[in-house]
C-alpha cells in the first residue's frame, strides 16, 4: 500500500491522525483501534486517506474522547479550585467602624494578612435604621456584623474590589436578613408643608406633595433636607418614615 503525502491527505484523515497522536503518541494506530474496536489496517487506511471514515466508526471515537474527556474535567476543576480557593475575610482586633456623611467604614483582613477596607453604602442603613443618634446605627452594625463580613467575604473572592475597597450596596444583600427598625410616623398628609432643601424652598399644598418632591431630590440633598409641616420638622431620616393617620 502506497501512502500519501500527509500534505495532500483530506481533512477526515488528518483530523483521525490529530486524535491519535494526542491520545496516544506517535505509535497512535494500534492502541486507537483497540479502544474504539476496529482492526488496525482498517486504521491505517483511514489514516492514509485511502478510504473514508465510517460514521460508526466517529461514533466510537466520540464515546471514547468523551470518557477520557470526564475524568480530565473533573480533575481539571479541582485542580482550579485549589487554584482559585476561596479566602477568609475576618474583623481585625481592635479596628473600629465609622459613619460618616456618605456611609459606614469598616476593614477585615484576609488569611494571607492582606487589609480589604470596606463600605457599607448609606442607601443600606438610610434604609434600615434611623440615622440619628449614631449609635443606633453602630448597633445595628454590630448586631448584624456576621451578615456584612459574609458579603464583603462573597464579594472580595469574587474579585468585586476596587484596589483595597469593596462596597456594600442594597443590590448585594439578596437573601441576606437585614431588619428594618425604622419606627413608623402617622401624619395628617393632608396638612399644608413646606420643602427646604439645599438650594431652594418648596411651598407644597400637602404635606403629602412635599413628600412626593422630596424623594425626587437627588443624593445629599435628600438627606439634609427638611420638610414642616403644623409646626413639626421632618428631616431626611424621618420622612422615610411619614405614614398618612388612619
Amino acid at each position: 500500500m502506497t501512502l500519501q503525502n500527509p500534505s495532500n491527505l483530506n481533512p477526515d484523515a488528518v483530523l483521525l491522525r490529530q486524535i491519535g497522536e494526542e491520545l496516544y503518541g506517535a505509535s497512535w494506530q494500534v492502541a486507537l483501534s483497540r479502544a474504539i474496536g476496529v482492526g488496525d489496517r482498517s486504521l491505517r487506511r483511514w489514516a492514509a486517506g485511502t478510504e473514508p471514515v465510517p460514521e460508526n466508526v466517529w461514533a466510537e471515537i466520540h464515546r471514547h474522547l468523551y470518557a477520557r474527556w470526564v475524568p480530565i474535567k473533573y480533575f481539571d476543576d479541582e485542580v482550579i479550585s485549589r487554584m482559585h480557593k476561596p479566602e477568609k475575610l475576618s474583623p481585625i482586633p481592635n479596628s473600629k467602624v465609622s459613619r460618616e456623611h456618605l456611609g459606614l467604614h469598616f476593614a477585615l483582613h484576609t488569611d494571607k494578612g492582606r487589609t480589604v477596607r470596606c463600605f457599607v453604602a448609606r442607601e443600606v442603613m438610610d434604609d434600615r435604621v434611623p440615622q440619628h443618634p449614631v449609635e443606633v446605627t453602630l448597633k445595628y452594625f454590630k448586631d448584624h456584623a456576621d451578615v456584612f463580613y459574609r458579603i464583603a467575604e462573597r464579594k472580595y473572592n469574587a474579585g468585586e474590589i476596587d484596589g483595597d475597597r469593596i462596597t456594600i450596596a442594597n443590590a448585594d444583600l439578596g437573601g441576606e436578613d437585614l431588619p428594618d427598625i425604622h419606627q413608623p410616623i402617622y401624619v395628617d398628609a393632608s396638612l399644608p408643608a413646606v420643602l427646604r432643601y439645599d438650594g431652594g424652598t418648596l411651598d407644597c399644598l400637602t404635606l403629602g406633595e412635599a413628600v412626593i418632591a422630596w424623594h425626587g431630590l437627588e443624593g445629599p440633598r435628600k438627606y439634609t433636607a427638611t420638610i414642616t409641616a403644623d409646626g413639626a420638622v421632618y428631616r431626611g431620616e424621618q420622612i422615610d418614615n411619614l405614614y398618612q393617620r388612619a
